[in-house]
């Protein structure tokens, strides 16, 4: 891996794709057939090592865990709220609140009628009418929308390296 020095882009060459690609589809995989992937480099463990601690330091990997399903804690019901604000001088406060509340799983910012996406994930219906009248309540909202999500059609937290 290096950084051109024209574009200041990061390359990141076979061995630094092929460990962000394994890592991707098991967070968990063992150092032994990490260590496997590497082509062309005399001390396999040690050049992964560095490599894995670079991609860290540059932001690359975020971070290395494990998903759980929340079915399995009680958590049914998903919905998606499409907020428009209606002050922008109230980004700073929306946004700090959207960090500290617990169902909300994702907020986006979006370019179009509204301005950001949320996600959010609750035990059941009731909870989510719960979560709507605080939201109603914070007054900062020009309008939103909300729709539940009957099915998680696809998720994938993986995208090519290429």
């Amino acid at each position: 891996m290096y950084v051109d020095k024209k574009t200041g882009k990061l390359i990141l060459d076979y061995n630094d794709r092929a460990i962000i690609q394994a890592l991707m589809k098991n967070a968990k995989a063992p150092a032994r057939i990490l260590y496997a992937l590497m082509t062309n480099v005399k001390s396999k463990k040690q050049a992964y090592q560095s490599r894995l601690q670079q991609l860290k330091n540059l932001g690359v990997i975020k971070k290395r865990t494990i998903v759980v399903d929340p079915k399995f804690f009680g958590y049914q019901y998903k919905a998606i709220l499409f907020v428009k604000l209606r002050k922008q001088e109230d980004t700073d406060v929306f946004i700090d609140t959207m960090r500290v509340l617990t169902p909300v799983r994702r907020c986006e910012l979006v370019k179009g009628e509204y301005d950001y996406v949320i996600h959010v994930l609750v035990r059941n219906k009731e909870d989510y009418s719960s979560f709507l009248d605080y939201m109603i309540g914070l007054e900062m909202f020009a309008r939103f929308q909300s729709y539940d999500v009957s099915e998680e059609v696809i998720d994938k937290d993986q995208f090519p390296l290429y």
